[in-house]
């Protein structure tokens, strides 16, 4: 007698918009090849109607228009070097839904910053297609945030929350035929360095970072529309990432540094050129209480707050 199992299959294409809010038809080319989780809700936003005359007073019943509901994907995705150089990263149109400006420099990197758009309405988003158990689900308008940790010898995972205003109810679709895993090597954290104020290094084993995108859902009745209205990019470094109290000591005194990550001698570079440390707290790791330092990532002389590079 052999065990019958019940896998659920699930696929995802993911394409930038020419035109924010207009789908983009991503297709089987555009498909994700690996991820290791992945979830899909259906947010039903309550449409306000407390402005509405009444013949009493009391608190009116929440309605619901399912018009103005909101689609929410959460999904991590593995970090892997790049084809070759100058070659986006399989991760480049979520990025690319985080409001991160990209910066191709054929045949030697793509390069990743914050940017301010000049109306958050207008700024850039993308088109996803999620497939689950024979249905497909549109996203039009996607945005959202991500964040990454390095811990040592792990390999990096990117973590995404993004959302779109929900277009129509599920279409019975045939799940694509799925890409193959890249061919290139997954990305490891190899080394971390914090520079001090006075020139001195301290190497960081581990840390996170988040760009700290504020994602707002606007939601009016027949339709709805995601914004990323801030940012607050910040890095988290806690007593295990280095080696010895007395560095970490010196970051907790510290009101500035300066910090770079490496994956893979350099594939991938995330650079900091100025944190300001902004708040010390504890953190529960192992049934242990630690201190954690949370760094702000600043804007100074030019220079953006943040960036990954692919090479």
């Amino acid at each position: 007698m052999t065990a019958s199992i019940s896998v659920l299959q699930r696929a995802i294409l993911a394409k930038r918009e020419t035109t924010p809010y207009v789908y983009s038809g991503p297709v089987a080319s555009d498909s994700l090849s690996t991820f290791t989780s992945m979830t899909l809700e259906i947010d039903p936003m309550r449409i306000d109607k407390n402005n509405l005359a009444r013949r009493t007073f009391g608190i009116s019943k929440p309605e619901f228009d399912p018009e103005g509901s909101f689609l929410n994907l959460k999904i991590d995705v593995p970090g892997y070097k790049t084809a070759s150089p100058g070659a986006k990263p399989v991760i480049s149109e979520f990025l690319w839904a985080c409001g991160l400006k990209e910066t191709v420099t054929a045949g030697v990197s793509v390069k990743y910053e914050p940017q301010t758009p000049p109306d958050v309405n207008a700024a850039q988003t993308t088109s996803f297609m999620v497939h689950q158990s024979g249905e497909g689900h549109k996203l039009a308008g996607a945005r959202g945030a991500f964040s990454l940790s390095g811990s040592p010898k792990d390999g990096i995972v990117f973590k995404f929350d993004l959302s779109s205003p929900w277009m129509l109810v599920p279409q019975t679709i045939a799940i694509p035929v799925a890409s193959p895993p890249p061919a290139t090597k997954r990305l490891v954290f190899a080394s971390g360095a914090v520079v001090m104020q006075d020139g001195s290094v301290i190497d960081i084993g581990q840390f996170d970072f988040s760009p700290g995108n504020k994602v707002e859902k606007d939601v009016s009745s027949g339709g709805g529309t995601i914004f990323i209205t801030d940012t607050k990019p910040t890095l988290k470094i806690n007593p295990y990432s280095v080696a010895g109290d007395g560095e970490f000591l010196r970051l907790l005194n510290s009101e500035a540094v300066a910090f770079q990550a490496s994956f893979n001698n350099g594939a991938m570079v995330l650079d900091i050129p100025v944190a300001v440390r902004v708040k010390t707290g504890k953190k529960e790791r192992a049934g242990r209480f630690s201190d954690e330092i949370e760094f702000e990532c600043i804007e100074t002389n030019g220079d953006d707050a943040f960036s990954l590079l692919f090479t």
